[in-house]
């Protein structure tokens, strides 16, 4: 009997360790995600760990950078067409504010 609750033992001790040990690699992959800080760190993040706990928040990171990106886009512009190109994909972005502010702007010149 003793033996037989050693080999459970052992078999708990063994694929707990291997959980830990994956989960390990989840949290490091994450950390260098964040630390990287791209869009693609965040989406190589996603495609190994798509249910991961932290997967909804490099989806959510991914979007921001994007908006982010094409926010600066339409800065480097400086035209009414980039800002509502920015405002027609993200117009409930970040940035959505100031580019209906630069608009008007824009329009009263």
């Amino acid at each position: 009997m003793n033996g037989g609750i050693r080999g459970i033992s052992i078999t708990a001790i063994v694929l707990g360790v291997g959980l830990l040990g994956g989960c390990g690699m989840v949290e490091g992959d994450w950390t260098k995600a964040l630390a990287v800080n791209t869009i693609a760190a965040y989406q190589s993040f996603i495609e190994k760990y798509p249910r991961s706990e932290h997967a909804d928040e490099a989806r959510g990171r991914v979007l921001s950078l994007q908006d982010d990106q094409a926010w600066k886009t339409a800065q480097r512009a400086d035209t009414v067409e980039s800002f509502q190109d920015y405002l027609q994909v993200y117009g409930g972005g970040l940035h959505a504010d100031d580019a209906r502010q630069r608009l008007a702007a824009m329009a009263r010149r």
